[in-house]
């Protein structure tokens, strides 16, 4: 009987065994990493390319927003604000780039082109930014939508089509991606509009 007990026991601590070693197998197995996004090159100081002229405004072609805060455009000035921005002449509300938000909750009110928009916006100005025929990088930030980092590149072709005229509302001429307030918004593409 002693025997038995003995074998019993025995197995009683394999079956143990067996079931403390299950746990370790399965902890064991390697989890599914998700792909990590490239880093967004974020600019330092201020640079353009003379002799590009690019003025207008560079419509976003979906909905990019955060919180209330929706992304309404990225406006890039003539040469000569870029030529008095990096000469260190500045206006308290008007810089050579510039992305402006819309705030969602605020009442909409008529505007000059006899459409409608939201009463309340900010503008970000840039902290730094490079601008030349194949780029526009941007960082800046404004209180309300928190930091912004702009990342795209020129489709030149659709480009110099616009700014020659041509139709540009429907057709993108810049493709990238941006950070706002953290949130990254990839596959961004925006179509430009020469204003008033």
């Amino acid at each position: 009987s002693a025997v038995v007990i003995l074998a019993a026991a025995a197995g009683g601590c394999q079956r143990r065994a067996e079931k403390a070693e299950t746990p370790q197998a399965v902890a064991a197995a390697p989890a599914p990493k998700a792909p990590v996004a490239p880093a967004i090159e974020v600019p330092a100081g201020f640079r353009h390319e003379a002799g590009f002229a690019a003025t207008g405004y560079y419509m976003p072609a979906r909905t990019i927003q955060v919180g209330n805060y929706q992304l309404s455009n990225i406006t890039l000035g003539s040469p000569s604000d870029f030529t008095e921005w990096e000469g260190g002449r500045r206006a308290g509300e008007f810089g050579p780039v510039m992305v402006q938000f819309d705030d969602v909750s605020s009442p909409m009110q008529a505007n000059e082109m006899g459409g409608e928009n939201h009463s309340v916006n900010v503008r970000v100005l840039p902290t730094a930014y490079t601008v030349d025929s194949h780029t526009l990088a941007f960082a800046g930030a404004a209180a309300g939508v928190g930091p912004v980092v702009v990342q795209v590149r020129f489709d030149q072709e659709a480009l110099h089509h616009a700014l020659d005229g041509g139709e540009g509302a429907s057709t993108p001429v810049a493709h990238g991606v941006l950070m706002v307030a953290g949130r990254r918004f990839e596959n961004v593409s925006f179509t430009y509009f020469a204003g008033d």
